[in-house]
């Protein structure tokens, strides 16, 4: 089925921690240029996939996000864009899936 993920407005690393420590996500995950590939792993819950700035995060933020709770995750070897990053990193999420998501995003 087509699913659309909802997106978020820009937002700074310290409200997007904050949301990451308050449990209300299953899994965070951080796009990090230099860290291992995304892993498959279960969880409850919504997923919040964070994708920074056109550089990346700096590595106080990515510590910040990951000291919260999220987990760092590659999805390639390449530096991209973050229009695109964003594009890949929900897509590498949604693979991790073992179902077909529902209407509501939620997975089946």
């Amino acid at each position: 089925r087509a699913w659309l993920p909802p997106v978020h407005d820009a937002r700074t690393v310290g409200a997007l921690a904050g949301d990451v420590a308050s449990g209300r996500y299953g899994r965070a995950v951080v796009g990090d240029a230099g860290a291992p590939a995304l892993a498959a792993a279960t969880h409850e819950g919504d997923v919040l996939a964070i994708v920074g700035p056109e550089a990346g995060f700096t590595d106080a933020e990515v510590a910040r996000l990951v000291a919260a709770g999220a987990e760092r995750a590659s999805v390639s070897s390449h530096r991209l864009r973050a229009e695109t990053a964003a594009v890949v990193l929900v897509s590498a999420l949604a693979r991790t899936f073992d179902g077909p998501f529902d209407r509501d995003g939620s997975a089946a």
